[in-house]
């Protein structure tokens, strides 16, 4: 029996609009070995799929229809495809979260549900298997893996024991690699591997062209949209070896607002023998980096920058985005003086770096200077007053933002449903 989940907007559409993809074996290329893949759409293209790592770390992969599933997924959605079509059995409960992680797709953002036509499968991997955690080297992924290792024995089956580091920009050939990472991975992968190796976790440099599947813009598209779906994706074609991945959480449960890795639907992306689970939303910011106070080698390394493929040093942070602003005014607030950390060497704030932030743009990140500007110490007086000056500054400008950015929005959908169309039409036509 197959079963299609979700729905199409018209039998015509289901019909003229599907894309199908193709389950490949675990192959090796030179210095990597990745799982394989492929996905057709409708208009004759067709797109190699693939999630790698080095060859020391082959054995932890496996053939997994449910990894490319989701790596399709938000692809096919802003492509306005119908239907996706897999090859091999599915995992039904995947099926079912994939019902979920939709519709709430499409009340926060007005995507169009795309349907799921696959054999649900009837077991799952059994076997003893461990924990794994998405490390970025960012506040976030950091504090989980702390607060996990402190919590969790030596032993456990919940205790981390392998930390990946995805890059989600690789070419789109596996070929194109050359049998190994791009030096800038590799680069960032050697500066984290010797904290985790200290806390017996192993870290695990990842490549997949997932995200670059669709050229998904990293501010609206990535963030809000796909970025949990993805990370799930590659969670699954490490299905040997794990049975559960951590997703550090972005935003304290407190100030949840629509976000692309989100505690209401990054554990839908879980089947019967892989769980994802949206890690550590209890937690402020300010609570996460007090938690990392007690791991000074992980602290050292924090790597937070927003524009860090345009630094000027690679292991430093930038100090000038507000996501570096807003991390070393609260590394402040926790006692701690950024400029004696590694990654924020020579990198100070100042009332003068904090105003020269722009704005501000949602009530997450308001939240969070919030926060800030309670926690400052008292002898810090001039650094809080001017982040209660952002933040005043943010309050006028933030109805305006709000009528231009509902505006934006209703054009946005407004086009995007004209692209939709537009495509169907063309299909249409071809399969006339």
């Amino acid at each position: 029996m197959r079963l299609a989940r979700g729905r199409p907007t018209s039998d015509a559409a289901a019909v003229s609009s599907r894309a199908r993809v193709v389950t490949g074996p675990v192959v090796a290329d030179r210095g990597l070995v990745a799982v394989s893949g492929s996905v057709s759409w409708d208009d004759a293209a067709k797109d190699e799929l693939y999630v790698a790592v080095e060859a020391r770390h082959g054995r932890l992969l496996g053939a997994s229809p449910e990894s490319l599933l989701l790596g399709v997924l938000p692809a096919a959605s802003s492509r306005g495809t119908a239907a996706i079509q897999v090859d091999k059995p599915v995992d039904p409960l995947l099926l079912d979260g994939l019902e979920v992680i939709q519709e709430y797709h499409r009340i926060w953002y007005g995507l169009p549900p795309v349907a799921v036509e696959a054999t649900p499968a009837r077991a799952a991997v059994a076997g003893p298997r461990g924990t794994g955690l998405f490390m970025s080297g960012g506040v976030d992924s950091m504090a989980s893996l702390w607060r996990n290792l402190r919590r969790y024995p030596v032993g456990h089956p919940g205790r981390v024991t392998y930390a990946l580091f995805v890059d989600f920009v690789g070419p789109a050939h596996l070929a194109d690699l050359d049998g190994q990472h791009r030096r800038a991975t590799t680069q960032r992968a050697g500066w984290l591997t010797g904290a985790m190796a200290e806390m017996g976790v192993t870290l695990v440099p990842v490549v997949t062209n997932f995200r670059v599947l669709d050229g998904y813009e990293f501010g609206t598209d990535w963030t809000r949209h796909s970025h949990g779906t993805l990370l799930a994706a590659v969670a699954h074609a490490f299905g040997p070896a794990l049975s559960r991945v951590l997703i550090a959480s972005s935003y304290w449960a407190g100030r949840l607002e629509p976000w692309g890795s989100h505690p209401l639907t990054d554990p839908r992306a879980s089947t019967s023998s892989m769980t994802i689970t949206h890690d550590n939303e209890q937690a402020r910011r300010l609570d996460k980096l007090r938690q990392l106070v007690d791991w000074p080698a992980g602290l050292a390394l924090l790597d937070v920058c927003s524009f860090w493929r345009e630094r000027e040093r690679p292991d430093v942070n930038c100090g000038r985005c507000e996501k570096c602003q807003r991390t070393m005014a609260s590394l402040v607030a926790v006692g701690v003086e950024p400029s004696g950390l590694a990654s924020f060497a020579g990198l100070d704030v100042s009332p003068g770096t904090i105003a020269a932030i722009n704005r501000l743009g949602s009530n997450g990140l308001r939240g969070a200077w919030g926060d800030i500007q309670d926690q400052l110490p008292a002898e810090r007086h001039a650094l809080r007053r001017a982040v209660a000056l952002l933040l005043a500054r943010d309050r006028v400008a933030t109805p305006l933002q709000r009528r231009l950015g509902r505006r934006a929005l209703a054009v946005a959908k407004y086009v995007r449903g004209r692209t939709v169309a537009q495509r169907a039409g063309r299909r249409g036509v071809q399969d006339r």
